[in-house]
């Protein structure tokens, strides 16, 4: 597993006068296959200090419910903390299969076009680089996908085979940004003479564990497991109290 350190939260300072260990959060989350991802948030600001923009995203395990993921904590402290669950607001229309992308060696940008409910690019665009510039090493790759009825509070992001595409992890993937109605974009850099593969997820807006748990960390490492199910959650981004 990555860990979250603590290096770079606290001052080293800090740091150096506090004794830590590893805690590995577990959650078996019911229906898992329709949840897109699953993150952890807290008080201690390895944690994010409750704000989800800086949780940590927890890593589902193959052919299990399970989700996982570790950060650096203070030893014999209580800390409290939740899990947000996003789920799918519905699946690609390339189902277990991934998209295709192939990125010549000659190309300088690509501007694929897809639709979430169909697995064929509506269009698919390429730009030959000059001739002066043939040694260049990588083309800039758009992505626009319509998502038909996208409600306020989906969101969409683009996973994939390659390292910059998070290499299928869905905590690493690429958010993507409402450029119209129901249309979203991203756009990056990506080697030349490239095969890859690639998956849109769309998302409901997050839904918040609505139980505060706590963990104290005794030795080198504690495991926090824990089940959540679906009644057990309330949708809401309303923020714990810091007291």
């Amino acid at each position: 597993d990555s860990v979250r350190s603590l290096t770079g939260i606290l001052p080293a300072s800090e740091i150096a006068s506090k004794a830590v260990g590893k805690c590995r959060f577990e959650l078996m989350v019911d229906e898992s296959e329709t949840v897109a991802q699953v993150q952890v948030v807290g008080a201690h600001p390895s944690l994010g200090s409750w704000r989800e923009e800086h949780g940590i995203p927890l890593e589902k395990e193959a052919g299990t419910n399970l989700w996982v993921g570790t950060a650096e904590l203070p030893l014999d402290e209580n800390v409290e903390y939740k899990f947000i669950v996003w789920r799918e607001a519905m699946q690609d229309a390339s189902g277990e299969k991934s998209r295709e992308l192939h990125i010549p060696a000659d190309a300088s940008k690509i501007h694929m076009s897809d639709k979430i409910n169909q697995a064929m690019p509506v269009s698919s665009d390429t730009t030959p680089a000059k001739r002066s510039a043939a040694s260049h090493l990588s083309c800039l790759c758009k992505f626009d996908v319509e998502v038909d009825g996208a409600a306020e509070g989906t969101s969409v992001s683009l996973v994939g085979s390659h390292e910059f595409l998070g290499e299928w992890q869905t905590g690493s993937a690429v958010p993507m940004f409402r450029t119209r109605e129901n249309t979203f974009s991203a756009s990056m850099h990506l080697p030349v003479n490239t095969d890859l593969q690639y998956k849109y997820l769309v998302k409901l807006p997050p839904v918040w564990d609505n139980v505060v748990r706590h963990v104290s960390l005794a030795g080198d490492l504690t495991v926090a497991r824990e089940t959540m199910h679906r009644h057990a959650r309330q949708n809401t981004r309303a923020m714990p109290p810091l007291s």
